[in-house]
């Protein structure tokens, strides 16, 4: 279940990583933008630190490539992806507590409503999009999606 949390709060993380816009920015742009302080923020929990440096990658590249990795899923996912993300970004501002412990938190006092129900898809699809990563750079060395 660690793993699980983890992995949902590095996949919001890495959906946030996308880029940024200048002054005449859109309104995609500006989404892009807060996805990527988004997953700045979780990028910096102590545990992601550790996983990046064990595939030996950066914060930097692990956020350039999650957002290219979201940027190809379905809307729908994308959506999930970003709320999540948003969400336990927010809440390690708010609290200074970890990803691991934000995630634990969010999804326990959401378990028995609909918001609960997607937040824990966006935590499974933070995760996948994760693993989809790390397996790629541990593989390869690459992003999985150019």
């Amino acid at each position: 279940m660690k793993s699980v949390i983890y992995l949902g709060a590095a996949a919001l993380f890495l959906s946030a990583c996308g880029g940024a816009g200048d002054d005449a920015e859109t309104g995609a742009d500006t989404q892009v933008t807060a996805e990527r302080t988004d997953c700045e923020v979780v990028a910096s929990d102590p545990e992601a630190q550790e996983t990046f440096d064990q595939i030996g990658i950066t914060a930097d590249t692990f956020c350039d490539c999650m957002g290219k990795v979201i940027a190809s899923k379905p809307e729908m996912e994308q959506a999930q992806i970003t709320m999540t993300l948003s969400k336990v970004a927010e809440g390690m501002r708010e609290t200074g507590e970890g990803a691991e412990d934000v995630v634990g938190e969010l999804m326990m006092a959401d378990e028995q409503d609909t918001a609960g129900e997607d937040f824990a898809k966006g935590v499974n699809l933070v995760g996948q999009t994760i693993d989809e990563i790390s397996g790629s750079y541990e593989d390869d060395q690459t992003c999985p999606v150019s």
